[in-house]
């Protein structure tokens, strides 16, 4: 059987190199990628065009960010201070045009997250992110770790985001406790503005507002960066800078 090359499939499908190739620098694709997608659009009867091919790079770069960074372990002891932003099971599928994407990481159904074993200190706060859509799921994790429910923070984020029936401009914290934890201050305000950076990723004012009101060993679960002062658990950790 003849092998196709790639420069074959070009001209079989009457696109000049230079305009290939101006396709590939525009969207990083790898040569191989991009002659499937060649292939596969010609079989659907659908268009060439540089928009579909922006497309194919973009899930490209989104799958990539979704591959763990490295195997998470958890650390030793117990924590005084628990954040946790668990991977919600939103079941989504990436559009790159019509900006609705699949969580850049591996979601857990649950059931999964109400199973999750957390290192909580006897006298415990606990911050549970979850979004309008899970809610209600959120307090029955909550209960499923014995966890009482006290108050919640809401982030606005200085944009609008995506959603089915209501465009999403904020998230929301559940301020929980185990025991008697100590809180340093009762000034705070149950609002959080400040603007959005990449997905997944709280800002640091939130942090700083926790610090500022719960002492003790602080433990990020599902973090996404190094932070001085706290122990973070998270298979996309990204490393501070040296």
């Amino acid at each position: 059987m003849k092998l196709i090359t790639y420069e074959e499939t070009l001209k079989q499908n009457d696109l000049a190199s230079i305009t290939a190739h101006r396709w590939q620098l525009e969207a990083d694709i790898p040569e191989d990628k991009f002659e499937q997608f060649i292939v596969e659009t010609k079989a659907k009867a659908d268009e060439l065009t540089s928009r579909a091919a922006l497309g194919i790079a973009l899930k490209l770069r989104h799958e990539a960010k979704k591959a763990p960074t490295g195997e998470a372990t958890m650390p030793d002891g117990l924590f005084d201070v628990i954040v946790i932003d668990p991977p919600w099971p939103y079941g989504g599928t990436f559009n790159a045009h019509a900006h609705r994407i699949e969580s850049p990481y591996k979601e857990r159904s649950i059931e999964e997250i109400m199973m999750l074993e957390l290192p909580s200190a006897d006298n415990c706060i606990l911050w549970l992110w979850t979004t309008n859509a899970f809610m209600h799921e959120a307090y029955h994790v909550l209960e499923a770790w014995g966890l009482e429910p006290k108050s919640i923070l809401t982030w606005f984020k200085e944009r609008t985001g995506v959603g089915h029936y209501l465009r999403g401009q904020t998230e929301h914290c559940i301020l929980a406790i185990q025991g008697k934890p100590e809180i340093t201050h009762e000034a705070q305000g149950t609002s959080l503005i400040a603007k959005a950076t990449d997905h997944s990723t709280k800002p640091d004012s939130f942090y700083e507002l926790v610090e500022s009101l719960c002492p003790g060993r602080k433990l990020d679960i599902f973090g996404r960066r190094e932070r001085k002062g706290w122990e973070v658990y998270g298979d996309q950790l990204q490393k501070a800078e040296q």
